[in-house]
């Protein structure tokens, strides 16, 4: 039943807009609410989902088959093609003297590639110095060789780019005399049958001196062999010779004033006595020769000498 205190008269045009407006202003701030609240569980719930789409899945073993399901990834190999360093040539280079101190021109000196076997050859110079340029890398036997001087091998190693130096002394050659003595009688004594056979001495055949030498030089290699003044014979002992007969190889050092010293027996070797009365008799004739000194630029100088004494039978 209708109220009777209530106004039941019909609303105008202004009213009616009055009424809409009044909605419209309760229904806004409404929506914006739900708005907000729609959006803020949107953004709180994005961590959530972007935490469940970076979670990794649990590992799942799977066994093969056998042996042929299940191959392994074939990898190619890429070789690396090396390329040799470059090696840069070497240098040797040295000055020869004599026991003197004195420079040794005109020596000949090789030096032979290990194991190519390739060859460099040379000879000193006026004051004695020798180079050997551009030599590839490697080991090397070096040879020094001048008449009356005994002949020089040494070893040497050469690294890229060196640039090595060896500075050698040549001692005086030795001296070698051969006797051979025939035994036609047992207690003869016998001069020596053979001439001594003396190394060949001689002047290097390069003297001269380089002109841009400032200082004065000396020379050396000048050598004048000794020549033995008395000689005394190897007796024949009373024993048999092989048939082939026998030789006693000594050696000695002849001093600066001619006399025979230091006398070894080269060979036979000490263990063999049967013919020791053979030795006996050669040490024994030559421990009284005597000679004239070796003389080395004109002094006097000791040199080794080997005296090769050969018995032979009737």
């Amino acid at each position: 039943m209708l109220d009777p205190r209530r106004n039941r008269v019909s609303l105008t045009s202004a009213g009616r807009a009055c009424v809409v407006g009044a909605v419209l202003a309760a229904a806004v701030p409404v929506a914006a609410v739900t708005l907000t609240e729609q959006v803020t569980t949107v953004i709180d719930a994005s961590p959530l989902r972007q935490d469940r789409v970076l979670s990794a899945p649990p590992a799942v073993s799977v066994a093969p088959t056998s042996a042929a399901v299940v191959r392994p990834a074939r990898r190619t190999a890429v070789r690396a093609t090396a390329v040799p360093a470059q090696r840069k040539p070497a240098t040797l280079s040295g000055v020869l003297r004599d026991p003197s101190g004195a420079v040794l021109p005109g020596v000949a000196i090789t030096v032979t590639e290990d194991p190519a076997g390739m060859s460099y050859s040379t000879v000193s110079d006026g004051v004695g110095a020798f180079v050997f340029k551009s030599l590839p890398p490697g080991a090397y036997q070096l040879r020094a060789a001048l008449p009356g001087f005994a002949s020089i091998l040494l070893a040497v190693t050469l690294a890229d780019g060196d640039d090595a130096q060896r500075n050698l002394t040549m001692r005086i050659g030795a001296l070698t005399e051969t006797v051979t003595v025939q035994c036609p009688l047992a207690g003869a004594a016998m001069l020596p049958r053979s001439a001594a056979a003396v190394l060949a001495y001689s002047r290097p055949a390069t003297t001269r001196l380089l002109a841009a030498q400032a200082a004065p030089v000396r020379v050396g290699g000048n050598i004048a062999a000794p020549r033995r003044t008395r000689s005394v014979g190897p007796v024949c002992p009373d024993t048999t010779l092989p048939a082939e007969g026998y030789v006693v190889i000594l050696e000695a050092t002849i001093g600066v004033d001619g006399v025979v010293r230091d006398l070894v027996t080269l060979r036979p070797k000490a263990g063999d006595q049967q013919q020791q009365a053979l030795v006996q008799s050669a040490v024994s004739a030559v421990r009284q020769w005597e000679y004239t000194p070796a003389r080395l630029n004109n002094v006097p100088m000791p040199v080794i000498m080997t005296v090769t004494v050969v018995f032979r039978g009737p």
